[in-house]
């Protein structure tokens, strides 16, 4: 079973998300914490710098027009997603994909504010999923639980989102779907030996 590592803020999962519906394979979604990663690596997001926020915004739009996925956009972005992530957790493991997707369809098609609890109470009982938006926001063990699943994707090599795990190896981008996907079903090895070859060979020094 594929494992999906998203954070509603990107838009790039939201894109993986759609993708991965269309595939009709099954997928385990796994919420984190992308301003966690962004600031264990030290950088800041796209969204921060009016440059790169532009040419994400392209980026965005000619993707969606690409995959035929209809964008809106967030009501504003950047936004603050842990509500929805904890409140994701919250729900039971059986229903939690059908609530990640209708998030971000919420977000990103329909321009919905997920920081407001008010608005993802609505979304889980269109869904009929009983859980309370309210409390799961500020749920302690929640809370918790979302930032240990955020420090173990780091410790296991994650350094951004979407990323599909399949078995041991991570792989980033809404663009390594199919090949996560041949991965996984054997059509294409990793040559570890060649990767250790390769990895071993000497760097030169950083400029400072």
């Amino acid at each position: 079973m594929t494992t999906f590592f998203f954070d509603y803020i990107s838009p790039y999962s939201f894109i993986a998300c759609r993708l991965l519906e269309r595939s009709g394979q099954g997928w385990t979604p796994a919420p984190v914490v992308l301003g966690s990663i962004l600031s264990h690596r030290g950088v800041q997001g796209p969204g921060e710098e009016d440059v790169r926020r532009h040419a994400g915004l392209v980026d965005l739009l000619l993707l969606c027009a690409h995959y035929d996925i209809p964008v809106e956009g967030p009501a504003k972005h950047p936004f603050n997603s842990v509500p929805a992530l904890r409140t994701t957790l919250a729900v039971h493991e059986t229903g939690r994909a059908r609530v990640v997707a209708r998030f971000f369809e919420a977000a990103w098609s329909e321009g919905v504010d997920l920081e407001s609890t008010a608005t993802l109470q609505a979304l889980l009982d269109e869904l009929k999923i009983e859980v309370d938006a309210d409390a799961a926001t500020f749920d302690r063990s929640l809370r918790a639980q979302l930032k240990a699943d955020t420090r173990t994707f780091i410790e296991r090599g994650g350094f951004g989102v979407p990323t599909v795990a399949e078995g041991q190896l991570l792989f980033f981008g809404h663009d390594r779907l199919e090949l996560a996907r041949a991965y996984a079903e054997g059509r294409i090895e990793l040559d570890e030996a060649k990767l250790a070859h390769m990895g071993g060979r000497p760097r030169p020094p950083r400029l400072t």
